[in-house]
């Protein structure tokens, strides 16, 4: 349904902290209950607020956001963005191994997704492997210089040089 895939794509264009972009995935999964790309989308502004400990009630938020993207990933396990969001639901959940394959999976679809590349970095520095979290960090700075996720991408790296006690205090 174009209309819904509209309200899809402009829910996403908006993203996370945007007043609007819940309403947008909302109306697009009213008219298109099977809308991938806008189960993906809520599912990734649902998780949001979750990883950066902003989330009221984060249990919900981890239970809603995996309900969703599982049913995107159902409908079409070849979309790219749906495994990148749930990666970093699994890293919420604290299966880090499991984000890793699912990031895998969004780049073996998407080599260029620095989206999977960040998912990569946490997971890893969650798993106390910062020489690969600073390597997938770097890679997506390559791929997108001007990427405004790249301020979460700085912050992945400053973690890990602090998990290797390299920060400036040493």
């Amino acid at each position: 349904n174009l209309d819904a895939q509209d309200l899809a794509l402009r829910c996403l264009a908006e993203g996370p902290g945007s007043t609007t972009a819940s309403s947008l995935c909302d109306r697009a999964l009213q008219i298109d209950p099977r809308n991938v790309l806008a189960l993906s989308s809520s599912a990734w502004l649902i998780i949001v607020p979750v990883l950066s400990a902003q989330s009221d009630d984060p249990i919900a938020a981890k239970r809603q956001a995996d309900e969703l993207i599982s049913r995107a990933l159902a409908m079409d396990p070849n979309f790219d963005f749906a495994h990148v969001v749930k990666a970093w639901v699994l890293t919420t959940q604290n299966r880090q191994e499991e984000a890793i394959v699912e990031a895998e999976r969004g780049l073996a679809l998407n080599p260029s997704s620095v989206d999977a590349y960040m998912v990569l970095g946490q997971a890893n520095n969650l798993l106390c492997r910062p020489d690969r979290s600073i390597a997938f960090v770097d890679k997506a700075i390559s791929l997108s210089p001007r990427d405004v996720l790249l301020g979460m991408g700085y912050e992945i790296k400053a973690e890990s040089f602090c998990i290797m006690h390299q920060d400036a205090n040493t």
